[in-house]
């Protein structure tokens, strides 16, 4: 069986559409099921699906070539990974934010000694 797994870049969600799924104009299969969010109905239909039906006829070759010449049968995964996780992010920003708070603090310290200058 064949599924895309979908993750919510708002919230974090995961959602499955199956193969077997109708999701033909179905705004539902593209909707986060936890935060609502949509994703673009061109990227759904003019890139998503199309990668998700070639693959589906790649999983088919496989398991032709598997039945028909007793070649192994292979499973093959596309992982994205290039966009970093929630995890990453919300270190990234406590970091941001100590430094901030750092320039903030260093900025308040030069002020403090040119007034003591004068």
């Amino acid at each position: 069986m064949v599924y895309m797994r979908i993750t919510c870049g708002n919230c974090g969600n995961q959602w499955r559409v199956c193969e077997s799924d109708d999701f033909t104009g179905d705004k539902s299969k593209r909707t986060c099921t936890r935060c609502g969010e949509v994703v673009d109905t061109q990227v759904y239909e003019k890139n998503l699906m199309p990668a998700f039906a070639y693959f589906r006829d790649l999983e088919k070759e496989l398991i032709k070539q598997h039945t028909g010449y007793h070649t192994p049968l292979y499973s093959v995964d596309f992982i994205s990974d290039s966009l970093p996780d929630k995890d990453y992010i919300a270190a990234l920003m406590n970091v941001t934010e100590a430094l901030q708070d750092v320039s903030k603090a260093i900025h308040y310290n030069h002020k403090l000694k040119r007034r003591k200058r004068k």
